[in-house]
């Protein structure tokens, strides 16, 4: 049975857009710069710094004016970590569409606030409570309906699928590390069992959008000395045969993967660098150990699900 290598990484953090971008930051220990939300003015998280990502204007001309109008920013972070590792890995060159898979993580379902404003202040009752029936008579219909794909978690990935024109075997998990780490595992086993030629896999997530953040310190999942960030990450998965006989480059052989319940504590290796990725850490997290950024293998998500792995690298 051949081995799993990975043969093509792709990152979008907040140091920037690139895997080389992130591998120099990290590198040179470049602290991430932390910007409060404007929507938080005048409220107890007015000075709350989160890391997101900028300089989106020039990346994104490599995507056609039809994709991007049904972009939200998680769907170009994926798009954008998701065609680097393609890329890099000439997969689509190299393998026939049906025979190339993604296996990909959501983050939180989460609207811009400006977008979707009219639609919520139509939903507000005379006593300032959303309404069911004002969102059902007025909401809905002053929404623009194109907003609905920069709505939903799973289109980011499907928009990936189209601008690489790949049709093989997929699954979608959503949200959280303990999901994405799942994918991992599905995209791995699709490899190694055949399944398809090659996978990517991955997540993209913005948990430093303002309803995410809200909803996570509402619900006490970030702590006081820890902030979220945006950021994506995929890596193309193949057999080390045809990496071989492709002469591409292997940056390491994907021994096992395991995704285990374990109950523990929130362990996240490259949180206290970065911030709170959450869908996007798993693929973080084994891209780093492929380019040899950390020497970790082991981390546990929100819900205490640990994602361990054995990697060899190829140096």
């Amino acid at each position: 049975m051949p081995e799993v290598a990975i043969t093509g990484i792709g990152i979008v953090s907040p140091f920037g857009i690139g895997k080389n971008i992130f591998y120099s930051s990290l590198q040179k220990k470049k602290p991430v710069h932390l910007e409060p939300l404007s929507e938080f003015h005048g409220t107890q998280l007015e000075n709350y710094g989160v890391g997101s990502v900028a300089d989106f204007k020039d990346a994104s001309k490599q995507f056609n004016r039809k994709h991007i109008k049904f972009m939200s920013t998680a769907a170009l972070i994926g798009c954008l970590a998701g065609k680097e590792a393609a890329d890099e890995a000439c997969i689509t060159e190299r393998f026939a569409p049906h025979r190339i898979g993604i296996f990909s993580a959501t983050g939180l379902t989460a609207a811009n606030i400006s977008e979707s404003r009219e639609m919520l202040e139509e939903c507000m009752d005379e006593d300032g409570n959303f309404s069911e029936i004002l969102f059902g008579e007025k909401g809905l219909p002053s929404l623009n309906p194109l907003n609905s794909f920069k709505i939903l978690p799973n289109i980011p990935p499907c928009i990936l699928s189209l601008i690489l024109g790949v049709k093989g075997p997929n699954m979608i998990f959503n949200p959280w590390e303990d999901q994405a780490a799942c994918a991992i595992l599905e995209g791995y086993k699709a490899v190694k069992e055949g399944e398809a030629d090659c996978v990517l896999v991955g997540a993209a997530d913005t948990p430093s959008s303002p309803p995410t953040v809200a909803y996570l310190k509402q619900q006490n999942i970030l702590g006081e000395n820890s902030y979220p960030s945006s950021a994506g990450a995929y890596l193309v998965l193949e057999s080390d045969e045809t990496a071989i006989k492709h002469h591409r480059k292997i940056y390491g052989i994907v021994k096992n993967i395991e995704v285990i319940c374990s109950a523990q504590k929130v362990y996240d290796p490259l949180s206290a660098v970065i911030g709170r990725t959450f869908a996007a850490a798993p693929a973080l997290f084994l891209a780093g150990a492929a380019m040899g950024i950390t020497n970790n293998r082991q981390m546990i998500g929100t819900h205490g699900t640990r994602f361990e792995f054995s990697l060899e690298i190829n140096k």
